[in-house]
């Protein structure tokens, strides 16, 4: 039992609810508790327990306040008598009062009125066990995968902590499982009806939401309102140093990180140098041995913020920035014991993001999209990357089927383009080894999408910018 403080009492409301402490939760810190006369579980931080107070169930009925009635004692005279009375012994079965809360019921106290199974034993015989295991089995790979615990054998005199399953059904406005999580990416959640869906977009605490449908999105952000302390910011226009530029009319978005290369530049004193044309210079020829060598020159670099604006650059990159990912990939390669040509390289693209800080990514609606994948290099590296970009175009193909009716899903081959025949040939073809053989096993991985007809590969004769 626990006295659990309220969020926002009102002036004459009191300021603490009587709940049922029923464990702990995953996600967050604080407390799991259950409020029985709104039949809802919730999760608090401030509470008081009350660990000698045991649960009891409340009595019917008003207690009144008893009178004793003294009546007037007439004595009678009662004759001696010599007949012995037997010794009568009950046939009750002797118990604690009620007030001890001994007796409870237990399956009330287990929540088994909210219909969900209230251990393990009771999830397999609930006519939704293959749901409960598929979430349990899904939650003991997801612990294995964060490597969050390691078997190992109990020393002689230890003991071990017992665990338990708490099984909790998650529903929607409409009493029907919420959003469907996307296995391929698993920050986008799906909520489908016949043709209208819903899109969840979560990053910790910055939420997108997104479809086609106004009304179920208004359903959605007031039920989402109801369960958690949020704000409603409207249409979105800035997210993760990230900001939204629409056309409607020409059916384009932009996405654009002027203010956050403003702030880097602010940050690493480049706010004010010499603006930059290109993001490295004409053949580049930099190596680890160019890194510094003397005391002098090492405590110097010591003093450079080189691995921060190198991770400051890297987070553009991933998100609009593609025209600087080679050369912030190349620096990165220096961290350990970078150099002065080094140091100058980074500053180099400091200097072409201030020039270039106002440019934006424009993706462009168009009713018949096609992905090509373009690969160039020697015959090994080349290979290589052909496998990995298979990898990843195979990656797209599934998130776009799994947004379900939003996309149409292409069955199609995706036609990749090289400019190597032999590799086309080498991964066309399981036979052909020479050349080969000292490629690493995963990387014939090409073979079998092609076997399987995912995708072809095509001969590259043209150079486009």
């Amino acid at each position: 039992k626990a006295l659990v403080k309220r969020d926002a009492p009102d002036k004459l409301d009191p300021r603490s609810i009587n709940c049922i402490f029923i464990g702990y939760p995953k996600e967050t810190m604080g407390y799991c508790f259950y409020y029985p006369p709104e039949n809802k579980i919730f999760i608090a931080r401030n509470a008081e327990f009350f660990e000698n107070s045991l649960i009891v169930q409340e009595a019917s009925g008003s207690h009144g306040l008893l009178k004793m009635k003294h009546n007037e004692v007439v004595p009678i005279e009662v004759e001696p008598q010599n007949v012995k009375v037997p010794i009568r012994r009950s046939v009750r079965i002797p118990q604690a009062p009620d007030r001890y809360g001994l007796y409870a019921d237990v399956d009330e106290y287990e929540l088994g009125d909210l219909n969900e199974p209230p251990n393990y034993k009771a999830a397999l015989s609930d006519p939704e066990y293959d749901k409960w295991l598929e979430a349990m089995n899904t939650e003991m790979q997801s612990m294995k995968d964060n490597e969050l615990w390691i078997l190992v054998k109990v020393p002689p005199n230890g003991r071990t902590f017992g665990s338990k399953w708490i099984f909790k059904k998650k529903y929607d406005m409409d009493d029907n499982i919420r959003f469907t999580q996307n296995t391929d990416e698993l920050c986008v959640y799906l909520k489908a009806s016949g043709s209208i869906v819903a899109f969840l977009i979560l990053y910790v605490d910055d939420i997108l939401l997104t479809g086609n449908n106004v009304t179920m999105l208004q359903e959605v952000k007031y039920w989402l309102c109801k369960c958690f302390s949020m704000k409603d910011l409207g249409e979105a226009t800035y997210i993760l140093g990230i900001k939204i530029i629409r056309d409607r009319s020409k059916q384009l978005i932009a996405l654009s990180q002027s203010a956050y290369l403003e702030k880097i530049l602010k940050k690493f004193r480049m706010e004010n140098s010499k603006k930059g044309y290109t993001p490295m210079m004409e053949k580049p020829d930099y190596r680890k041995s160019q890194g510094v060598k003397t005391p002098s020159k090492v405590q110097r670099m010591q003093r450079v913020p080189y691995d921060l604006v190198v991770g400051s650059i890297m987070y553009a990159v991933r998100c609009t920035r593609l025209d600087v990912a080679f050369v912030q990939n190349l620096c990165s390669h220096f961290q350990q014991n970078p150099g002065e040509i080094h140091w100058t390289v980074v500053k180099t693209i400091l200097k072409y993001l201030r020039n270039t800080k106002d440019m934006v990514l424009v993706y462009e609606a168009k009713p018949k999209a096609e992905l090509k994948v373009s690969c160039y290099a020697d015959a090994k590296s080349e290979y290589i990357v052909a496998a990995e970009a298979s990898m990843e175009a195979l990656w797209m193909r599934k998130l776009v089927d799994g947004l379900g009716n939003v996309m149409p899903s292409n069955k199609r081959r995706m036609e990749m383009l090289c400019d190597d025949e032999p590799v086309i040939a080498i991964a066309a073809d399981p036979g052909i080894l020479k050349g080969a053989k000292h490629f690493q096993r995963k990387y014939h991985y090409i073979r079998e999408v092609i076997q399987e007809r995912e995708i072809i590969l095509k001969k590259f004769t043209q150079m486009t910018t």
